[in-house]
């Protein structure tokens, strides 16, 4: 959730729980994107997260690195 406020993600954990546990209780398949490298995240935070999504009974995973595009919010607070 401490990354989510930072990056402006617009929802918490257990909301997107919630929103999983709709699509898989409906036989809703779903791949969960992960990205890989926002701001204060460590090596540990990132492997955290790679394997709650592992026990979570996905159909796939799809991890992105962070890409940051020049003049937008990101770039700022990463320069900061």
């Amino acid at each position: 959730d401490v990354t989510s406020k930072k990056i402006n993600r617009g929802h918490d954990y257990d909301t997107f729980l919630e929103g999983l546990k709709k699509l898989q209780d409906r036989n809703i398949k779903v791949v969960v994107h992960i990205i890989n490298g926002l701001p204060g995240e460590d090596y540990n935070m990132m492997m955290e997260t790679a394997k709650a999504v592992a026990n979570m009974g996905v159909d796939g995973i799809k991890i992105h690195l962070l890409h940051v595009i020049k003049d937008t919010p990101m770039e700022k607070m990463l320069q900061k």
